[in-house]
């Protein structure tokens, strides 16, 4: 639970966004309401506060807030800080060729995040820098069965989210991982998309990508001699 949230990653082409919210505190929250959008922020229309009931669940219906370019939800705390969780349930498709994904709020990328899995058709990263711009560095890891290494240095403007096309191992065999580095400016979020139509139905899964803790503090360490001494 926090005081303000980002739920990166909302595809493009989404017909149908639903927002829940759960505020697990005694307090009321009251969150002012936004989408991080490739040109920046914008409020959606008629829906630019919640209110949560200090221990129950809202929600609201968007729509087709995305309006045709990738967007990341995001709510800030209007008054008082009362921690709230909220997700989003994503639609894709119409009528009986619908699928759906959920995007929980997650934290930022920290030092590094790292997704593995991703083929050279249908992966979508989404980098997302709801505060300050900030540069992040993406590394396509070599293929399960052959390639070579790639890397490439994205700028993210403030308020904004971008697709970005990630790298792909040359002679990419097999699948590969994505590591995500922010090299310098405000937090960044993340999120790695997986789509595959089937018989019409655009079946979809969105993937958060917060620090995967994957670094270590190791001690310092000097020679001592005199260790093979002691009896």
């Amino acid at each position: 639970p926090a005081g303000s949230l980002v739920m990166p990653g909302i595809p493009k082409d989404a017909t149908a966004v639903r927002l829940v919210a759960f505020a697990p505190g005694d307090q009321d929250a009251d969150l002012k309401v936004r989408l991080a959008s490739p040109s920046g922020l914008i409020t959606p229309a008629g829906n630019e506060t919640l209110h949560v009931k200090a221990g129950m669940t809202a929600a609201v219906d968007l729509g087709d807030v995305t309006r045709g370019e990738a967007g990341s939800l995001v709510l800030t705390s209007t008054g008082t800080s009362a921690p709230v969780v909220a997700a989003v349930q994503v639609v894709r498709g119409k009528g009986s060729k619908q699928e759906m994904a959920f995007i929980p709020a997650t934290s930022p990328v920290g030092a590094r995040a790292t997704v593995a899995d991703n083929s050279s058709k249908g992966t979508t990263l989404a980098l997302s820098a709801p505060g300050q711009s900030a540069q992040v560095k993406v590394t396509a890891s070599a293929g399960s069965e052959g390639g070579t290494a790639a890397t490439k240095t994205y700028t993210i403007k403030g308020g904004t989210t971008q697709d970005v096309d990630a790298p792909v191992p040359a002679g990419l065999k097999g699948t590969y991982a994505l590591t995500v580095e922010p090299v310098s400016g405000g937090p960044v979020y993340a999120s790695r998309t997986l789509a595959s139509a089937q018989e019409g139905v655009p079946g979809f899964t969105i993937q958060t990508l917060p620090d995967d803790r994957g670094t270590v503090a190791v001690p310092e360490a000097d020679q001592d001699l005199s260790v093979l001494l002691k009896k």
